[in-house]
């Protein structure tokens, strides 16, 4: 679990009576001076991470999404030598129903990260469901692809026909031609 350190509660000091929203667009803002500079300045970097949390706490999801992004790609931490952090801090967004932070850590599970996180494709299913149930198209189609190749489900024709029409209803265009595919007999299993 993230703490509100004394760095978070500087943040909020400094950007008081701001909503959660508007401190994310800060650490938004923050991140892009991080990235636009070329000896890539660390206060920036460090103050994007930090105000993020504080929109995480602010009620805004997205900042523990940013703030995770922010340390594992070392923005303000450069050298981050524990990366269960960023994983705590997806993990607690995630959970409560932030489909980006749920598709995210289904990425990362996919992946893995040893020795910190282990690649499971199990977990990965399990986030990257939590994410489609909540709408996210990229999660959709994640699950309809795991559903029709039996990666860490079993293999369930439609699910992955069912996962496969959200996504396409949204407008991935993947989806749109696995669906096609799925329907007119070319992908087996239709």
């Amino acid at each position: 679990m993230y703490e509100d350190t004394i760095e978070v509660k500087i943040g909020r000091i400094l950007f008081e009576k701001q909503s959660g929203e508007e401190l994310y667009e800060v650490a938004c803002g923050l991140k892009g001076l991080f990235e636009e500079s070329e000896k890539k300045d660390q206060v920036a970097g460090t103050m994007a991470v930090e105000i993020a949390v504080a929109s995480y706490f602010e009620g805004c999801p997205a900042g523990a999404v940013l703030a995770s992004y922010c340390m594992l790609s070392g923005t303000g931490y450069q050298g981050l030598s524990d990366l269960r952090i960023p994983f705590e801090v997806f993990t607690e967004a995630g959970i409560e129903g932030s489909h980006d932070c749920a598709y995210n850590l289904g990425c990362e599970f996919d992946q893995g990260y040893p020795p910190y996180l282990p690649q499971n494709p199990v977990v990965a299913a399990y986030y990257f469901k939590l994410a489609a149930d909540s709408g996210n198209s990229r999660a959709q189609l994640e699950m309809g692809n795991r559903y029709y190749d039996g990666k860490g489900v079993e293999i369930d024709f439609q699910q992955a026909d069912a996962y496969w029409e959200a996504a396409a209803k949204q407008g991935v265009a993947a989806a749109q031609y696995n669906l096609g595919r799925l329907l007119d007999g070319s992908l087996s299993g239709g």
